[in-house]
């Protein structure tokens, strides 16, 4: 859940709030197609990051995520690794 939430705040910061090169203004001139894919992925990336942190938050409330559950299950399930638990 704190993943997303970093990336999330990553994004918002570099694409929207500091004035960095991944900043939707600061797009070098040239072809308006290509700023405009730029702004269109940074919304739609933002937008998701944030609908997944929401849903990691409430499922976190509801208690189906524990710390660490979600890779000790795939790494147990999937690959066959034992996990400290």
């Amino acid at each position: 859940m704190w993943s997303i939430i970093r990336a999330l705040i990553f994004s918002i910061l570099h694409h929207y709030t500091l004035m960095s090169p991944d900043h939707i203004s600061h797009f070098p001139s040239g072809d308006p197609h290509t700023h405009a894919s730029f702004i269109w992925t940074a919304s739609v990336t933002a937008t998701l990051e944030a609908l997944v942190a929401i849903a990691a938050a409430y499922f976190a409330a509801l208690g189906k995520i524990k710390t660490g559950e979600i890779h000790s299950n795939l790494l147990k399930h999937r690959f066959g690794l034992r996990v400290n638990e």
